[in-house]
């Protein structure tokens, strides 16, 4: 039996298909997403702390994402703090769109792993 070659359009739903990213856009992705692994196992490797880490996902984002909308840790009255928030705008005084707690690999108590 020979498998079927479909394309990936049969697959993916129409609505995402509009949202395709364009070549540039996919490679400075592909390029700042081996940035990241770098700096994160290089971090890892000498030991570094969540904040070190979380500071690695912050300029991830902007640079792969969201360059034109603000990213920053943000608290709750005083008592509960989010690691990053990423807001609808390039200000924070505008709605929150993501919540993002961040931990490190290793903490196995605090981080879920199936």
């Amino acid at each position: 039996m020979q498998p079927k070659r479909q394309k990936y359009t049969e697959y993916i739903s129409k609505g995402l298909i509009k949202f395709a990213p364009d070549e540039e856009s996919f490679n400075n992705f592909c390029s700042q997403l081996k940035v990241f692994i770098e700096k994160v196992n290089s971090s890892i490797q000498a030991n570094q702390t969540e904040e070190n880490l979380k500071s690695h996902l912050e300029h991830f984002l902007k640079d792969a994402f969201y360059t034109n909308k603000a990213i920053e840790t943000k608290s709750y009255k005083g008592q509960i703090q989010a690691d990053l928030v990423i807001y609808q705008e390039n200000k924070n005084d505008s709605p929150v769109e993501v919540l993002i707690e961040a931990k490190k690999p290793d903490n196995k108590t605090e981080m879920v792993f199936l």
